[in-house]
């Protein structure tokens, strides 16, 4: 990620493995609603894999797809290829009750999305106040291989020129002199 200073590592595995669970988050559940998630992703490649997801609305890579799953085995994007051991700058739009409404970008660019495998369950296609980052609610599989940062979260749809100056931000990192670190730095 261009300026990236750290990150969450995720190394599996693919059950049980380690995630990150944000609760209290205030997004609406309404029908129609939407609600935006970027962040940075390291991939590794791994199949059947989960970078973020609600209870069962998630996003899914899985036999060469990469989009909004919502737990039967349904995948509503893109191909990975090109996706694997690189970072990318990934935001998802998530829709209430639909997925032929979300969005997905991938480093600033929007993506034309097609029903790549199954049939979705709209009933399952809700946020909800938690969010789990390597993995989704519904349980403790799927688990993430890779890296992520600057997960951000957004009420509603974000705009072309919000994505695009996320993609583009850059961090300076602080640099610290050899010898000038501490025993409670390992």
């Amino acid at each position: 990620a261009i300026g990236t200073c750290a990150y969450g590592a995720l190394a599996g595995p693919w059950a049980d493995g380690g995630a990150f669970s944000v609760s209290g988050l205030p997004v609406s559940s309404a029908a129609s609603s939407q609600t935006s998630v970027a962040f940075w992703m390291y991939w590794d490649g791994s199949d059947s894999v989960m970078p973020i997801g609600w209870n069962a609305h998630d996003l899914w890579l899985t036999s060469g797809s990469f989009g909004f799953n919502t737990g039967n085995s349904d995948v509503f994007g893109i191909a990975s290829a090109g996706l694997a051991n690189g970072w990318h700058h990934v935001v998802a739009v998530f829709t209430n009750g639909s997925v032929s409404s979300n969005q997905l970008y991938i480093d600033g660019v929007s993506q034309t999305l097609t029903q790549r495998q199954g049939t979705p369950n709209l009933s399952n296609a809700v946020v909800s106040s938690n969010l789990r980052i390597g993995g989704w609610q519904a349980n403790n599989s799927y688990r993430f291989f890779g890296r992520i940062d600057e997960v951000r979260l957004y009420n509603g749809s974000i705009s072309p020129a919000q994505v695009s100056a996320a993609y583009t931000e850059t961090r300076t990192c602080p640099i610290r002199p050899v010898g000038d670190w501490h025993l409670d730095d390992l």
